[in-house]
């Protein structure tokens, strides 16, 4: 089916996790071991957020994986019959950063705040990405206060651009700070026409 990796020294595994004997029979798999399907990129981007922000998490996966950047999201790559604390686990064990969706609904998300932890221990870079005007609850402000954040909701691809040079090793061009809007022009004497 096309649908096999191999990892050396051990069996074959299919994408759905079932072991298929080496044929030299030396060692097999442990049955515990969670194992990616072929083309797996473990320098992913891990996208922690809730599963109410789909939507708006699926335009920016969209957008990066566009721009050559691996997104990692459970509800799309963790497969059937896995284990989903362990898919998670691993998710965020093989990631290169773990990016977090900061919306009203990952401060109530308790699953966020347990990847958040993970990605805490193994010692992974977070990226923040806000996309709307919500500040961070106290279980995500622990991790995310101290990072640049990246800001979606108001800057669009041009924040993912951010995410996607630094992901790829180029020079990351700079958000322009906030400009007030144009104002009119002065009604000072000087300015003034004289009949």
């Amino acid at each position: 089916t096309g649908c096999r990796i191999r990892d050396p020294g051990a069996a074959e595994v299919n994408c759905w996790g079932a072991l298929a004997p080496r044929q030299d029979g030396l060692k097999q798999y442990a049955a515990s071991k969670f194992v990616w399907a072929e083309g797996f990129v473990t320098d992913h981007l891990f996208i922690s957020h809730a599963s109410e922000d789909e939507a708006v998490v699926g335009r920016i996966v969209e957008y990066l994986e566009g721009r050559g950047v691996a997104c990692w999201i459970a509800g799309r790559d963790i497969p059937p019959r896995a284990i989903y604390a362990e898919a998670i686990t691993e998710g965020i064990r093989q990631c290169s950063a773990c990016a977090v969706i900061v919306s009203k609904a990952a401060n109530a998300s308790a699953a966020i705040k347990r990847e958040l932890e993970l990605a805490s221990h193994y010692g992974k870079a977070f990226i923040p990405i806000r996309v709307d005007s919500t500040e961070p609850g106290p279980g995500l402000d622990y991790y995310l206060r101290n990072t640049q954040w990246i800001n979606y909701g108001r800057d669009g691809n041009r924040a993912l651009d951010r995410i996607a040079d630094h992901q790829a090793g180029r020079p990351v061009q700079a958000t322009p700070a906030y400009s007030p809007a144009p104002q009119p022009p002065s009604s000072s004497p000087s300015n003034l026409v004289r009949p």
